[in-house]
């Protein structure tokens, strides 16, 4: 009898356990059938469903270093490896080049890689347009891979990945993932623009042989008189011989085998001193230059080209110049 009482025992705890459940638990049956099933299939489902909308964010956000790291790239070069031109490295949208170690040029890149990357995790993703992930924004530490031309980008999110929904039955679930991301690349950022410093210096020798040469020339024009500059600042006809010694000049820069270097003249100008007399006392010459490198086997890339997207080679622009001042003997 024993027995048997403690048998109805545990089926009547066993009832009111099942009651309990259903009364005040999650929704669900035990034996098939009925509402319970139903709902539990509902919330399998959105649970399901929230899953992959996880899933779906992380490739958004793995795709989206992706192109942070190509425009970062492409940008940074555009500014002779800096992440900004301020007056003090630059102007008119141009930089001068600047003196990086790898740490500090890759440090510059990760600082734009990690603007753009929060741009895109600025709004939340959505799934199937009712499930949407709001995205962390993240810090980005580039950092160099035993080769040159590669190197590994880290994204570290300041939170998790979520999704939320509200159950038609009451529930609310809440999901979470982690958004970490780290990657190698092998792209040419770093020795696009080691290859610019290595050849600055020759970049500076085509510069000054040429502003020699003009200040040679200029010098024994005013010597004979051949000029008819009448007052001081910038004269026109000296300027214009100046724009023609240049252009005798033009395509001289250093020769590589695996990068393309060019250098184009953007200003060029004469100014003039006067003695009371009216004669020219002193003339300074300025030259302003654009240098542009990239590798004469490019690989394109997928980027905002300040116009378009478009495929793009990678190319390292800077902006370099020479003045020199010139005393004129008085010759009596």
């Amino acid at each position: 009898m024993k027995g048997a009482a403690a048998i109805i025992a545990v089926v009547m705890m066993f009832a009111i356990l099942t009651a309990l459940f259903v009364a005040y638990g999650p929704t669900l049956n035990l034996f098939g059938g009925g509402d319970g099933t139903l709902h539990k299939t509902d919330l399998q489902s959105d649970i399901y469903t929230m899953g992959h909308a996880l899933d779906a964010a992380k490739l958004y956000m793995d795709t989206s270093l992706n192109y942070a790291v190509y425009q970062a790239c492409y940008d940074n070069l555009q500014r002779a490896g800096l992440s900004e031109i301020t007056p003090e490295t630059g102007q008119s949208g141009l930089a001068y080049l600047p003196i990086l170690n790898f740490a500090e040029f890759y440090n510059n890149m990760a600082t734009t890689a990690e603007t753009y990357i929060n741009r895109y995790s600025d709004e939340s993703y959505a799934f199937l347009s009712e499930y949407r992930v709001s995205l962390p924004s993240s810090t980005v530490i580039v950092t160099k891979e035993d080769e040159e031309d590669k190197f590994i980008v880290t994204s570290l999110p300041k939170s998790m990945m979520e999704t939320y929904t509200q159950a038609g039955s009451g529930e609310s679930v809440t999901l979470r993932a982690s958004a970490d991301l780290s990657k190698t690349y092998e792209m040419p950022c770093y020795p696009i623009y080691r290859k610019a410093a290595e050849t600055n210096d020759e970049v500076l020798g085509f510069l000054q042989n040429t502003l020699s040469s003009a200040a040679e020339d200029i010098g024994e024009r005013i010597t004979n008189s051949e000029t008819s500059c009448n007052s001081a600042g910038i004269c026109g006809d000296l300027t214009n011989r100046l724009g023609e010694i240049i252009a005798g000049a033009a395509g001289t820069a250093p020769q590589d085998d695996e990068y393309l270097i060019e250098t184009e003249m953007t200003d060029y100008n004469v100014i003039i001193d006067l003695v009371d007399s009216g004669k020219i006392k002193q003339f300074s010459i300025s030259m302003t230059q654009v240098v542009r490198i990239q590798e004469k086997e490019p690989t394109y890339y997928p980027v905002w080209n300040g116009t378009d997207i478009s495929f793009e080679s990678m190319e390292l622009v800077y902006l370099t110049g020479l003045t020199a001042s010139t005393e004129i003997e008085d010759s009596g």
